[in-house]
């Protein structure tokens, strides 16, 4: 064989036994895809008949949502956090290294499904009552992906 030939035929062979070029993979994606949708949540109103089942007494931040009257949706207190979905008083343990609210309330909570993040703009707080002060404040919840599924502007109200 000439050696032209032979050069010709290395090339060729070289080439096919090459691997092509893999695509890049994104796996952050493929595990968002895998996880689904993030499922939106509706909170109910913390009632005084739920205060009193679970002995929800004292120094706390009630978070009430914009629009959705007086009713809590939240309370925040020094020894947990709690909300109310599908007729179901959630305990959420304080984040002891979130930032320290009224109260002695923490601004963030930790649950085994979800947590939420209760932001006091306690620069603007208003005096309310005797007792009381009203803050606007921001509330979020996140599920067990981090990812959000409730977000509200409203007011809480912090007092004993």
């Amino acid at each position: 064989m000439r050696p032209a030939a032979v050069a010709a035929l290395v090339a060729i062979v070289t080439a096919c036994s090459e691997p092509a070029e893999e695509p890049e993979i994104d796996i952050e994606q493929m595990n968002e895809d895998a996880r689904g949708p993030a499922v939106p949540i509706e909170l109910q109103v913390i009632g005084y008949p739920d205060i009193e089942k679970y002995e929800l007494f004292g120094a706390s931040c009630a978070f009430s949502p914009e629009g959705g009257g007086l009713g809590a949706v939240v309370l925040a207190m020094q020894e947990g956090g709690y909300l109310k979905i599908d007729g179901r008083i959630e305990k959420f343990a304080p984040d002891a290294g979130s930032a320290e609210q009224p109260y002695g309330t923490r601004s963030k909570h930790d649950g085994l499904e979800r947590s939420f993040e209760l932001e006091i703009d306690q620069e603007a707080g208003k005096q309310s009552g005797y007792e009381t002060i009203n803050y606007p404040a921001t509330l979020t919840v996140r599920d067990a992906s981090d990812r959000e599924v409730y977000l509200s502007e409203g007011m809480a109200q912090c007092g004993a």
